[in-house]
C-alpha cells in the first residue's frame, strides 16, 4: 500500500530493488519490458555514468520464475515503469 500510495501522489518515479549476485561479474539490472524502450533509459543512463556498470549485461524480460519478484509487481500492480532488480 506503501509504494501504491506514492505511485498516486506522483511522488514515485523509479523503484529499484538491490540484490547482490555470487555468479555473475559487473553491476546490472533486471528491467520488465515495455513497448516503446523507455524502460531502458535509466539503465543505460547509469552505464554511461558508472565504470562498473554493464548495460550489455542487463535483461529487460519477464521470466515466469519471477512473476513474484518485486520489479515485476510493481511493474503491474503499481504501473511503475522503471521497476528494476540491481545485481
Amino acid at each position: 500500500h506503501f509504494v501504491k500510495g506514492l505511485q498516486d501522489e506522483g511522488r514515485l518515479l523509479c523503484f529499484v530493488d538491490i540484490h547482490g549476485h555470487s555468479t555473475k561479474r559487473n553491476v546490472f539490472m533486471y528491467g520488465c519490458t515495455g513497448s516503446d524502450g523507455r524502460e531502458k533509459s535509466f539503465p543505460r543512463l547509469f552505464g554511461e555514468r558508472c565504470a562498473h556498470f554493464s548495460f550489455k549485461d542487463c535483461r529487460f524480460d519477464i521470466d515466469r520464475s519471477k512473476e513474484n519478484t518485486g520489479r515485476v509487481v510493481v511493474y503491474r500492480e503499481v504501473g511503475i515503469l522503471h521497476s528494476f532488480t540491481l545485481e
